[in-house]
């Protein structure tokens, strides 16, 4: 069983802790990061979620993603997701955010990492990742209006192409 830590509405831990799955108390929230690995090319790594999953099964996602758990800072879980998912090792120890939201009861964290990835090389959580592949900008738009890729606003997938070359905030 896993736990999140709840934080107030100034990103704050409160001291209490919910059970991964449920909501947090009215006024808290919870974190969430997101992890975009783009290449050279300028592609994203996108992946398919399980058909199984509970949210969003068999669509097309970001990179990596998930809820830091209890303890966890959100470059952390960033790792950690990033390892869990795709069984690829990243060091965001000395990164923040390139980009943060807060909406309803979540602090949504986006990690951009910049790296040439071997497709084959990569081990896939098969209870989270069907599969996954490189695609432009053009490319996920094109599956979001299908109605196969986890509804982001389109205006927040334009903004991390146009992020992917920046260092992020500090």
């Amino acid at each position: 069983m896993e736990f999140f830590d709840v934080y107030n509405s100034d990103r704050t831990k409160t001291g209490f802790k919910c059970e991964r799955g449920k909501e947090p108390p009215s006024g808290g929230y919870r974190l969430v990061v997101h992890i975009c690995i783009f290449n050279s090319k300028g592609e994203m790594l996108i992946q398919k979620r399980q058909p199984v999953k509970h949210a969003f099964p068999d669509m097309w996602d970001l990179s990596a993603g998930g809820s830091v758990i209890s303890g966890e800072t959100s470059a952390e879980g960033a790792q950690r997701e990033t390892l869990e998912e795709l069984g690829l090792k990243t060091d965001l120890s000395q990164k923040t955010p390139h980009l943060t939201f807060c909406c309803e009861n979540i602090f949504d964290d986006y990690y951009i990492i910049n790296r040439d990835i071997d497709l084959d090389e990569l081990i896939l959580q098969e209870s989270e990742v069907s599969e996954v592949k490189w695609a432009d900008l053009e490319e996920i738009i094109e599956i979001m209006k299908k109605g196969v890729f986890v509804p982001y606003k389109e205006g927040l997938i334009k903004l991390l192409f146009e992020l992917k070359d920046s260092r992020g905030a500090r």
